[in-house]
């Protein structure tokens, strides 16, 4: 159970993981809701160990989702194809801007006198606030690491509020992620219930359209991808950015292309409720997200006021001496 306790984040985002997985399965391999659904594998063991390989199949299932999840999460909410819409990157760096370009600011014209940021609080703060556009977010990405890396090595006793926040950061962005397959999922359930019932051409072709969209724009998205990869591979960065988003929305497009027609009413009302629960709890967890990166940043910038800067090899004492 210790090890469990290790990746109890990991588990969570896994098993959110599971009503998407099950509404696929449903979608594309179930003809049925009275089909037997019991896995062929678990079903040729001998009778007496099928409960035992059903839970270590479960476990390793839920953490596989997890992991996958928890790591696409990490970059389908920090892409450049949002545009305008908050990423990991530019709340952190609104976060950052606020800090020290506003509130630090605010304080210093009151004689406010500050604790010092990494042992050179002017440094820091002129480093923020003078910096604009792409070098700011990788001057506060870096900032950030610093401070963030410099707590974790105070000690866990004194980090239990900011593993917190970050415990619910994996957990929610992983949350929105599966949130948003199944609503996705659920929606090109819909359009193929709906597809069934049109005779004339058009409407049918007008159900597939949000699967098109989709395609279209993870096309164009992965084009700009790789649009910027002979600067980054002339820099030395070939592979730091995978573009695992785009390739995402391309999966959910083929997805829409390749589901079944549904004429039951049973079918049309699981897809439709899904869809609605489904887009309700992602903007939820999205929301949740959203503020929970702030209070982590924020955290992260008064708590390192704190923490003592590491002093240079050449100023520690001699422990031989």
């Amino acid at each position: 159970m210790d090890s469990l306790k290790f990746a109890f984040d990991t588990l969570i985002v896994g098993a959110l993981a599971l009503p998407w997985l099950a509404l696929f399965v449903r979608m594309y391999f179930v003809q049925s809701a009275t089909a037997d659904s019991r896995l062929a594998i678990v079903s040729a063991l001998p009778e007496h160990t099928r409960e035992a390989v059903a839970s270590v199949l479960i476990v390793a299932l839920g953490y596989f989702l997890g992991a996958a999840a928890t790591r696409i999460s990490n970059n389908f909410f920090n892409d450049e194809l949002w545009f305008a819409l908050p990423t990991e990157s530019s709340i952190r760096a609104s976060v950052y801007d606020r800090e020290y370009c506003n509130v630090h600011s605010a304080l210093k014209s009151y004689n406010v006198n500050l604790p010092l940021v990494l042992g050179h609080a002017a440094a820091a703060e002129t480093a923020v606030c003078t910096a604009v556009g792409e070098v700011r977010r990788h001057v506060v990405t870096e900032l950030f690491r610093i401070q963030e890396g410099r707590l974790l090595l105070a000690g866990e006793d004194k980090l239990a509020r900011l593993k917190e926040f970050h415990d619910q950061i994996i957990i929610l962005r992983g949350s929105a992620l599966n949130g948003t397959a199944l609503a996705v999922l659920s929606l090109f359930g819909l359009c193929a219930c709906y597809r069934a019932r049109f005779s004339d051409r058009l409407r049918r072709a007008i159900s597939y359209l949000p699967a098109l969209a989709l395609l279209g724009y993870g096309l164009f998205s992965l084009y700009r991808h790789f649009a910027d990869y002979h600067p980054r591979a002339a820099h030395g960065f070939p592979y730091e950015d995978p573009p695992l988003a785009e390739l995402v929305l391309i999966l959910f497009a083929i997805c829409g292309f390749l589901v079944c027609r549904r004429t039951s009413k049973e079918d049309l009302r699981v897809y439709r409720n899904t869809w609605i629960l489904a887009v309700v709890l992602t903007l939820i967890a999205h929301g949740a997200w959203w503020w929970t990166e702030v209070l982590y940043n924020e955290q992260v910038i008064h708590s390192s006021l704190h923490v003592p800067a590491a002093r240079p090899a050449a100023d520690r004492p001699n422990s031989e001496s």
